[in-house]
């Protein structure tokens, strides 16, 4: 159950990416991904947790991308406002041409570590990681502040990326949610992240986004 001392999460997603036009850089595209968790309470201060991520990126005329890991982490309470996270992980990266064929591959250790610090008026958020991507090895580093306003949230956090044979680069997210009534909200997100491009290319993807969601009971929301 969700307040059980075991507990499980499992999310599958799909997408399809459609050109239309003469753009020769734009191929249509089918996106698979699967994520996998499963958490252990182990005290009242301490869980443990096992996960498993997998992502296929089937590319028309193009190259495909399989990029999968798993890993092991823990969270600790440090006190009652602050607690630590710590996962270790093996990830392995790999590009096929239409053939079949493996053009590129890449595997090995990655790590992330997190502390949060809870507030009445919010949380500050410390977080870094290391972890290998088609290219070699990427770090991450990010620290965020969120703040529980008059019916809504709003949250700040800024960063730096670095991939391997690369200079740092700034990453910023911001977004705010307004409460609408008991049972609705609507959100505004700007998000950025480093991420590897068609052609195994390293850059940051910047996203913008407005989000409605509706809580129709404990276990079922809609949203657009």
């Amino acid at each position: 159950g969700r307040g059980g001392p075991v507990t499980t999460t499992l999310r599958y997603r799909f997408v399809s990416d459609e050109f239309s036009g003469a753009d020769p850089r734009e191929n249509d595209a089918t996106t698979q991904s699967f994520q996998g968790r499963m958490a252990f309470r182990l005290s009242p201060v301490m869980n443990a947790f096992v996960f498993a991520r997998y992502n296929e990126r089937d590319i028309e005329d193009g190259n495909d991308r399989i990029t999968s890991s798993i890993g092991v982490g823990a969270n600790y309470t440090i006190n009652p406002v602050t607690r630590v996270t710590a996962s270790v992980e093996y990830d392995d990266n790999e590009t096929k041409n239409d053939d079949g064929e493996t053009i590129n591959s890449n595997d090995g250790i990655g790590f992330s570590v997190g502390l949060t610090n809870q507030r009445v008026t919010g949380a500050y958020r410390l977080n870094t990681s290391v972890n290998e991507t088609i290219n070699g090895t990427r770090f991450n580093l990010r620290g965020g502040r969120s703040f529980q306003i008059r019916d809504g949230n709003f949250d700040l956090s800024l960063g730096v990326s670095q991939s391997e044979g690369e200079s740092l680069s700034p990453v910023v997210n911001v977004s705010y949610t307004q409460f609408i009534n008991t049972a609705s909200r609507i959100s505004l997100n700007f998000n950025q992240a480093a991420d590897i491009n068609d052609d195994d290319n390293d850059v940051i993807r910047t996203r913008a986004s407005v989000r409605y969601s509706y809580q129709i009971n404990s276990l079922s929301s809609l949203s657009a």
